[in-house]
């Protein structure tokens, strides 16, 4: 887990148990997998006037006045999107929309994004949607979603809990469910390397290789499989340490990978087709790096958190490129894992070590340039806190910092694209946000995201009733 990650393990840990006396479904018994923290930035996109040289305060209010698009509603429900035509006018082409948020806990953050879902599939096109959960089983979600299964069962069993147990999600996986009933249905897909203690993954693996030879997997990769299975189902229990996956068992994993690499007589893309085997060489791959991280000691931030930026930098890129090559995506994740440039973050308090980290957001604009639009959630006030917490107040931002200048402007919700911006405009220049766990840090923002969603009063994600 990263250094952040582990800073909220106990809070994970805590969650973990309150779905235990719930009876809910735990989807990962790694929780603490994801950032729970904060990052904010803005990678410029917008209003393209002569750049501005003042430092002022007041000047920067006057200018946000008149350019910041005031939106209306974080309310799903609002269909009336007039509000939200500035963003459209700023994604352009962008086939993939990357949607952050300063911290797990920020259930405004989450009505927001599912209000911006909901405009982006039925304004834009935008079918796909890739959560901050597990590759595979957020494909088995869709198959689920597609042949009739609740939302409720299906994200239940694929998106980590922080989000699928949080009321403030409820709305944007109520609509996705809809979706699948009508001619345009949104299909989930995963970002991350994460395996629910529920998964059919290591059946689907055998039979997979079962279907083309009767003689795969070998029994040495077998063993390796079962090792590997064994080691998952037991990272959760306190009782005893995870079994240890030795050098020998990830060859064989490696072996599997090799496998479909070779295909030299075409056997196995007869059976399953080039896009079913380009799929599942990524979920072999996931999964080695998957149990490299579990047995590796505790990440201390920074390049210590490049393996899984990697990994997902990787997954969103075969999404969009291989696996939906004429679709377009919008990814859900937090801010930390969807940065660029990040060598020029300066923090102010937090010793995260952002600085030295290599996101999914730079691995994908790496390969996709300009055809990706990303876009940082910050906030002003209110209360952040994960579902099973008690809720936290934000400290005030100091004054000329981000979240005070767009506070000062009157803004309830807004958004500023900051792409097109002149290179010399204020935007441009180091500017104090909070990012990290609402923690404040300095940077050109316009070179980190494209946009950022203001919202100024925050509230906190909330627990969903599993009976309702």
């Amino acid at each position: 887990m990263s250094a952040i990650e582990g800073i909220e393990r106990g809070l994970a840990t805590r969650g973990r148990h309150v779905l235990a006396q719930r009876g809910g479904k735990l989807v990962n018994r790694t929780v603490a997998g994801c950032l729970l923290i904060a990052l904010a930035g803005a990678a410029g996109a917008g209003c393209a006037e002569p750049g501005n040289s003042d430092k002022e305060p007041g000047q920067r209010v006057e200018w946000l006045g008149r350019k910041a698009a005031r939106v209306r509603s974080i309310d799903l429900a609002d269909d009336d999107f007039a509000d939200l035509e500035p963003l459209a006018r700023a994604v352009g082409d962008a086939r993939i929309i990357l949607l952050g948020e300063a911290s797990h806990g920020d259930g405004a953050t989450f009505l927001a994004k599912g209000r911006l879902i909901r405009f982006l599939h039925q304004r834009l096109g935008s079918d796909v949607l890739v959560w901050e959960s597990g590759f595979y089983e957020c494909d088995k979600a869709a198959e689920a979603l597609a042949a009739g299964v609740s939302w409720r069962e299906a994200f239940g069993k694929a998106v980590l809990p922080i989000w699928a147990n949080s009321e403030q999600c409820r709305p944007v996986m109520e609509y996705v469910q809809a979706t699948q009933q009508t001619d345009r249905p949104i299909t989930l897909a995963g970002l991350g390397w994460y395996v629910s203690d529920q998964t059919k993954l290591f059946d689907d693996l055998i039979a997979f290789f079962e279907a083309v030879d009767p003689t795969w997997p070998s029994p040495d990769q077998r063993q390796a499989l079962a090792s590997i299975q064994t080691m998952l189902d037991t990272r959760g229990d306190r009782s005893r340490p995870p079994k240890p996956i030795e050098p020998p068992e990830l060859v064989q994993l490696r072996a599997l990978a090799d496998l479909l690499d070779r295909d030299s007589a075409g056997r196995v893309s007869a059976m399953h087709g080039r896009r079913r085997i380009g799929f599942m060489r990524r979920v072999l791959e996931n999964l080695e790096a998957y149990v490299v991280y579990l047995n590796s000691p505790p990440t201390r931030g920074g390049a210590d958190d490049n393996p899984l930026g990697m990994i997902e930098g990787h997954n969103a890129v075969f999404l969009a490129s291989e696996y939906f090559p004429n679709r377009k995506l919008i990814v859900w994740a937090h801010n930390g894992h969807l940065t660029r440039g990040s060598s020029q973050i300066e923090e102010l308090e937090s010793k995260f070590r952002i600085n030295q980290t290599i996101a999914a957001g730079q691995h994908i604009h790496n390969d996709l340039g300009d055809g990706v639009y990303s876009i940082m959630f910050i906030t002003h006030n209110g209360q952040t806190g994960l579902w099973w917490n008690e809720p936290a107040e934000l400290p005030a931002p100091p004054v000329g910092s981000l979240e005070d200048l767009m506070h000062r402007v009157g803004l309830e919700h807004g958004f500023v694209d900051l792409r097109s911006l002149p290179r010399d405009h204020w935007l441009r220049s180091r500017l104090i946000a909070h990012p990290l766990a609402h923690r404040p840090m300095r940077a050109d923002w316009s070179r980190v995201y494209d946009g950022v969603f203001f919202i100024d009063t925050m509230s906190p994600s909330t627990s969903a009733d599993p009976d309702d």
